[in-house]
């Protein structure tokens, strides 16, 4: 069974990223293990980096690496989201996992894709 997963921006849900279902399944079966108490090892960076990779373009090394396409650094952004969201990491050691990048430039992408999220969001209730 596959959960049905809305991202929400602000009040309004937007359609999930094609980037992020691996990544949401990966948190989704882990949260349901811990709620039976059986203990099963939270995902890591390189575990969540690697399966983002998977259902994207791009490889960990591009992810990782100084690369700056618009493409590339906005699939970077949404990773960098994606890690933060998992409550465990600060920004510095998303920014260091993440080709050493200053925790600022971490704080930049997410914010920049949260702006994306919600313009989508805008969109998405226009229609």
């Amino acid at each position: 069974m596959t959960p049905t997963i809305t991202v929400i921006a602000g009040n309004t849900p937007v359609s999930p990223s094609p980037f992020a279902t691996r990544i949401v399944s990966v948190r989704t079966s882990w949260d349901a293990t811990a709620s039976i108490g059986w203990s099963a090892p939270k995902p890591t960076m390189r575990s969540i980096t690697q399966a983002f990779a998977e259902d994207s373009e791009f490889t960990v090394a591009q992810l990782i690496g100084p690369g700056r396409t618009q493409s590339l650094a906005w699939a970077r952004q949404e990773l960098m989201w994606l890690l933060r969201r998992q409550e465990r990491w600060s920004l510095p050691q998303i920014g260091r996992f993440l080709g050493c990048r200053d925790h600022t430039t971490i704080l930049h992408g997410i914010r920049a894709h949260q702006a994306r999220l919600a313009s989508k969001a805008l969109e998405f209730a226009a229609e």
